[in-house]
């Protein structure tokens, strides 16, 4: 398989696990607790931006602005999910950290050359601030859960989803830029890696969502 029809391949199922988290999340809100709620307006919010994107891929129109918007509501909508796992400073702290993220992704969209270009600023920082709390979260969860149970919460799944995908994914957006102005088939290489990446991040969560307790 080449380069580009790898790419092609992961751009055609890479919306599939999207919409899949969006139908579960969906069809399970009403036992959604007030946290979960957080992660069923993302996925909502990422399929419809997905397939925005991908249609305006397919029409080979540049779609950059629509990365640029989904950065800030993910990023933000992330930090709220996590704060419901902190005691009241921290979780005061982290609303903060989120509201700040929003003023840098909106100032990073008007001066990025009209948009047109990847948002790897933001992006960036975005992937350095979820790892951190990621990685915070999961050593207090691995002490407040047992493993038996570990499995069954909504929680692991999504945390284990977000450090999984943004690690994965922190040195691509971090160096986009120059990735995209090198080589083309390294840049296609490792656009459909971080499309693999997406399809692991939703499934993961997909997974979280159906482990949703029915009350």
């Amino acid at each position: 398989m080449t380069e580009l029809s790898l790419v092609e391949f992961f751009a055609i199922i890479a919306p599939l696990p999207i919409l899949i988290a969006a139908a579960i999340g969906l069809m399970r809100i009403q036992w959604a607790s007030k946290q979960n709620r957080y992660i069923v307006l993302l996925v909502v919010f990422a399929s419809i931006s997905q397939i925005i994107a991908t249609l305006l891929w397919w029409e080979q129109v540049n779609n950059m602005f629509v990365s640029h918007v989904f950065t800030i509501v993910e990023c933000y909508l992330l930090l709220q999910y996590y704060s419901f796992q902190f005691e009241e400073k921290a979780k005061r702290l982290i609303k903060i950290v989120s509201w700040l993220f929003v003023g840098l992704g909106i100032v990073d969209f008007v001066l990025s050359y009209n948009n047109w270009n990847m948002n790897a600023f933001s992006k960036g920082v975005e992937c350095a601030i979820l790892i951190i709390v990621s990685l915070i979260t999961w050593r207090k969860t691995m002490v407040d859960m047992s493993e038996s149970n570990l499995l069954s919460k909504p929680f692991f799944w999504v945390n284990s989803a977000v450090l999984v995908y943004f690690s994965a994914n922190s040195l691509l957006f971090a160096f986009s830029e120059s990735i995209l102005s090198g080589e083309r088939t390294i840049g296609l290489s490792l656009w459909a890696i971080h499309l693999f990446f997406m399809t692991v991040y939703y499934s993961l969560i997909s997974i979280g969502l159906w482990k949703m307790p029915q009350k």
